[in-house]
């Protein structure tokens, strides 16, 4: 199964609103954000988000459309009192949600604040932000080209929007955002690093390790710094060396989830599947609402200990914490197929190939599914569809989890 969850960045944090902006940025026409809003919105703290940048080295196909609830009422049915109001509940909910790691929940209240205020470059900003943080690269960056187009010396937004870019496969202009936010905050070990990632992709090495290099000359000892070398060394098929780097990650910050994390994946590439376990629980424990530590847990459970049981329960919380993840999907009706659940991994393969329709494999295991639970023509149409896919794909099948008690029809 692809490991497309496993590269999760800590990216900057949502943004208060900011009034003056509110003022210069509305709707044609329309009413400047109201002071409650403003004033009520800047008495959060800022949160952080993750950002996950999977397509970068996975190229994992990505659910493109944004799946929410629309609001309760038309923009044009509320007074400027009730939009406002409402705007404050949603930020205070989507500010909450994000502070308790749950992520989906987050995007879905920060989504409603931008359709009531379309035009607020704040508003935009935090909603692409939380776009990002689930995977979600295309719908971000309508948000984020408002932002950096309104402030073109925005750093963040011009990182965040450059691996959005590069996350789609548009690197050349992913590569141009991302120099441009590095000459307005020449220090940022994220900028350094998806710049890194993006010349790698244009296969100009030279400047890709500069980029790795400035990043350890300009943060010393800087547990991110390590953090992200260490990465970059499993990226490039170097867990031995990554190993140690992300060893001294911890050394100076024992509580940093996302080392745990990182180091949990390296221990896995080497095939040290008790350490990567304990590593991966410790990252839970210190973010038990991580979507990307309980799906990286549940396909080691899975795929290196072969214990369909106990990965079960962690790929339904990645569910549960990204509902709009379609490899969370094609992961947990993968491990009920080994458990010979019939109808939960139809249930589940039907989700994930509703939400990405391009894996091969996914129609696979619904094809299996089907065939045990006597759906013929349904099996026969899945499998069929599958082959399709896998030639386009150059990939063979033979990863592919099988079912128990296999039988021929």
């Amino acid at each position: 199964m692809s490991h497309g969850h496993e590269l999760d960045l800590r990216m900057p944090p949502a943004r208060a609103v900011d009034a003056e902006h509110s003022q210069q940025h509305q709707r044609p026409g329309g009413a400047a954000l109201p002071g409650r809003f403003v004033e009520k919105v800047r008495s959060f703290k800022r949160l952080p988000i993750f950002l996950s940048i999977a397509q970068l080295v996975m190229m994992a196909f990505l659910p493109r459309e944004c799946c929410s609830n629309p609001p309760r009422a038309t923009q044009s049915e509320l007074s400027p009192q009730e939009k406002a109001q409402r705007a404050n509940t949603l930020m205070e909910e989507g500010m909450r949600s994000s502070a308790s790691g749950n992520l989906w929940k987050a995007m879905l209240a920060f989504e409603q604040v931008y359709r009531l205020y379309p035009d607020n470059i704040d508003v935009a900003y935090n909603f692409g932000l939380a776009l990002q943080s689930l995977n979600r690269f295309e719908p971000a960056i309508e948000p984020l080209e408002k932002v950096v187009k309104a402030r073109p010396q925005d750093s963040e937004a011009r990182l965040i929007l450059g691996a959005c870019y590069l996350a789609m496969d548009r690197t050349q202009e992913g590569v141009s955002e991302l120099e441009h936010s590095l000459a307005f905050d020449p220090r940022n070990i994220r900028t350094l690093f998806h710049l890194a990632l993006g010349y790698n992709k244009l296969k100009l090495y030279d400047r890709a390790n500069e980029r790795l290099q400035w990043m350890e000359d300009r943060n010393p000892r800087s547990p991110l710094t390590y953090l992200f070398t260490a990465r970059a060394l499993r990226l490039t098929r170097k867990p031995v060396e990554a190993s140690t780097v992300i060893d001294k990650a911890l050394q100076l910050d024992a509580n940093l989830a996302e080392a745990h994390l990182e180091r949990g994946l390296i221990q896995r590439l080497l095939e040290n599947y008790g350490e990567a376990q304990g590593s991966l629980r410790e990252a839970l424990r210190l973010h038990p609402e991580s979507p990307q530590a309980n799906l990286a847990l549940a396909e080691l459970l899975l795929t290196g200990k072969n214990d369909s049981e106990a990965a079960i329960p962690y790929f339904e919380r990645a569910v549960q914490y990204n509902p709009g993840n379609a490899l969370a999907h094609l992961g947990l009706g993968n491990a009920y197929v080994k458990k010979g659940d019939w109808a939960s991994a139809e249930k589940s393969l039907s989700r994930s190939i509703e939400l990405d329709s391009r894996h091969s494999r996914a129609h696979f295991l619904l094809g299996t599914a089907f065939q045990r639970q006597g759906k013929k023509t349904d099996a026969a149409r899945a499998f069929a569809l599958a082959k399709r896919l896998s030639d386009l794909e150059h990939q063979p099948q033979t990863d592919l989890a099988e079912a128990p008690n296999k039988e021929s029809k």
